[in-house]
């Protein structure tokens, strides 16, 4: 496997004329001095090998990268492509871009690139789909640098909540995808998502709650509830009720809830807004304890 290079940028434009230009240097330089060639036969003979090879590497180079695959089928494809390593069409370098927390050795195991192979038996395509098994992924490019270079520019998902589910903890991304499960203590303060399909549902309430960033940051938990909707868990304390239809209206009348001054929501234990009309407040057993002892009822 050839050395996995790190860095912060890519050059996405392919100068592919100057490294024919190079190479034809190359061969122009072989012309002149056939002797450079190993073997006994004559110049002549030296000088067409040069010529029929330097005319089938630059076509091979062309279909490459006009994006015919189809000219590889067959024995003289896979010949050609066996024999490309004489002339310098050999992998040699893996550039990776963008990954943080993709491991290296996970991504290795998809590429399965060694250094040496013909570069030219790799499809970018399939390397690609590959790397996109691996969670952290949420899309990648694959570029072949020719003669000997493969650049991946990888994007990694983003979390922005841990699902909770069977006392363990995964990362969540706003698409509703699970990332992993390790390396959760960098994220603690994100929202707690609780529910067998909750990350499905998610990122709809997550982004309802993106733009109330005074609210969101006073909940800890938001619950699937019986498949159809949820609860958000306030202060660490209050439970606070949504309907199933039209969260974002009630997000909107909780809003206007705690603005309240009149109400001491240390002694509230749940706030219900599944009704349209009206707002249900249940108050802590110590409140209503308070409360009957004053003669009041609940």
């Amino acid at each position: 496997m050839p050395p996995v290079k790190r860095v912060k940028s890519l050059r996405r434009r392919q100068n592919h004329g100057k490294f024919l230009s190079q190479h034809l240097d190359t061969f122009v330089s072989l012309w002149k001095s056939p002797k450079r060639l190993r073997g006994s036969v004559g110049i002549l003979k030296r000088r067409l090998i040069i010529a029929g090879s330097s005319a089938t590497v630059t076509l091979m180079c062309y279909l490459i990268l006009a994006g015919y695959p189809g000219i590889w089928l067959g024995k003289l494809g896979g010949y050609l492509i066996e024999k490309s390593t004489k002339i310098g069409f050999s992998l040699n370098e893996v550039y990776v871009y963008g990954r943080n927390h993709t491991e290296s050795q996970r991504l290795l195991e998809q590429v399965q690139l060694r250094k040496g192979d013909p570069i030219l038996k790799f499809s970018p395509e399939e390397i690609r789909q590959n790397i996109k098994q691996i969670s952290w992924v949420k899309d990648v490019s694959v570029q072949r640098r020719l003669p000997d270079t493969i650049h991946i520019s990888i994007e990694e998902r983003v979390p922005v909540a841990l699902w909770q589910h069977r006392q363990k903890h995964y990362l969540v991304d706003a698409d509703g995808v699970i990332i992993s499960d390790k390396s959760i203590h960098q994220y603690s303060h994100l929202l707690v998502v609780v529910g067998s399909d909750a990350p499905r549902h998610a990122p709809h309430l997550l982004k309802l709650l993106d733009q109330v960033p005074q609210l969101k940051q006073r909940i800890s938990a938001i619950v699937w509830v019986g498949e159809r909707r949820w609860n958000l868990l306030l202060d660490k304390t209050i439970e606070v009720k949504l309907p199933e239809k039209d969260p974002e209206g009630a997000i909107k009348r909780l809003l206007k809830v705690l603005k309240n001054d009149k109400l001491d929501f240390t002694q509230i234990k749940s706030i219900d807004l599944r009704h349209l009309t009206q707002v249900s407040l249940r108050l802590t057993t110590a409140a209503e304890i308070q409360l009957k002892g004053k003669g009041i009822e609940a």
